[in-house]
């Protein structure tokens, strides 16, 4: 029987071993990446916990100002955005992905048709 040994994703081994052989080390890599597998949904879920507990964050003033443009008017776009606070493009941007990670606002539609949605049950 041949086995097949990773080292890396650029070098494969080739050993000879047993039929028993070959299924330990089947059921030692199924278990390493089903541990791996659990992990990772423990981190996930201790990031949309940590999301929950961003209710009391305090805003910057250009948070603040872009939440007051998107109340003002739900259909405006980052270049609009831009122009009317002389900010950067890519700041805003940064500023809006922000604000959607801490549910303060979302986007409804479709970035064409769209129009921004501020939740005002926040207290800020």
């Amino acid at each position: 029987m041949i086995a097949i040994e990773r080292k890396n994703r650029w070098t494969i081994y080739h050993l000879h071993s047993s039929l028993s052989d070959q299924k330990e080390a089947f059921l030692k890599e199924s278990e390493s990446k089903s541990a791996e597998s659990e992990g990772k949904d423990a981190k996930s879920e201790r990031k949309s916990v940590e999301s929950e507990e961003k209710v009391n964050v305090k805003l910057s003033d250009n948070e603040k100002k872009i939440i007051q443009l998107m109340k003002a008017n739900p259909h405006i776009t980052y270049p609009q955005i831009t122009l009317q606070l002389s900010i950067g493009e890519t700041s805003i941007y940064k500023i809006v992905r922000k604000l959607k990670e801490l549910h303060i606002i979302h986007r409804e539609n479709g970035k064409k048709q769209g129009y921004w949605v501020v939740h005002n049950d926040l207290n800020r």
